[in-house]
């Protein structure tokens, strides 16, 4: 049943911008109204309906739930559009949106959005590839003249910014890329995920909390001298 002609929302599945929906089917929300073509229904301003759309990228479907905005007693004319029809109120899935740690610098947030995309759809090594940059980057930033990698690391770990722990999923993150880079292995999905969890903790201690600690509002010494008064 084609009543549509296609919309153009942000694919939730394979994550492009304003590609086209192809309109699959639709079922009234009010429980208890059977039909197998509700659109050819009568049906009164305001009833609610889950409407099926696929993607013409990916071919995986959303759901809209939308609301009409005038009654109709038959189905729409195919000159119409959703939008004339339907006023719409949520999509399901919801649009990806990637998460960052908290002062997160621009240009390496954008890298660690990218990695969390290519893990979406299920491009594991240009997942692992924006990660490792994401240390790459850093290091470029934050090194001295004649440090390495390896030496930026462990002087965080040195100076207490970072676990041995964390120092350790940093190196393997860019031993595993390498090796995938010249084609001896392969990345799997959990390894992906692995990274992107990591990458993230990553950030967190080298970015949000430094900055947390900075921002924190110190309480002013309680000077009184009563017995027994606390200083917080």
């Amino acid at each position: 049943m084609s009543c549509f002609h296609s919309i153009s929302l942000d694919c939730p599945h394979c994550l492009k911008s304003e590609v086209g929906f192809t309109f699959v089917a639709a079922a009234p929300r009010k429980p208890g109204v059977k039909t197998d073509m509700p659109f050819q229904a009568t049906y009164e301003a305001g009833a609610e309906f889950n409407t099926f759309w696929r993607c013409n990228v990916c071919g995986d479907g959303i759901v809209i739930i939308a609301k009409a905005k005038n009654k109709w007693t038959d189905s729409p004319s195919a000159t119409k559009t959703f939008e004339d029809v339907f006023e719409k109120q949520q999509v399901y899935p919801k649009h990806y949106e990637p998460a960052v740690p908290k002062d997160t610098p621009l240009d390496i947030a954008e890298l660690f959005i990218k990695g969390q995309e290519y893990l979406k759809t299920n491009d594991f090594e240009a997942c692992a590839l924006k990660l490792r940059r994401v240390i790459d980057l850093y290091v470029d930033k934050n090194k001295n003249k004649g440090e390495d990698v390896k030496a930026v690391i462990n002087r965080l770990v040195a100076d207490g910014e970072v676990a041995p722990c964390i120092a350790k999923w940093a190196f393997d993150i860019k031993y595993l890329e390498s090796q995938t880079l010249h084609g001896f292995r392969d990345i799997n999905p959990e390894e992906a995920q692995d990274f992107v969890t990591f990458t993230e903790l990553f950030l967190t201690c080298i970015y949000t909390i430094p900055e947390m600690l900075k921002k924190r509002i110190k309480r002013p010494e309680q000077t009184s001298a009563e017995p027994g008064a606390s200083r917080l």
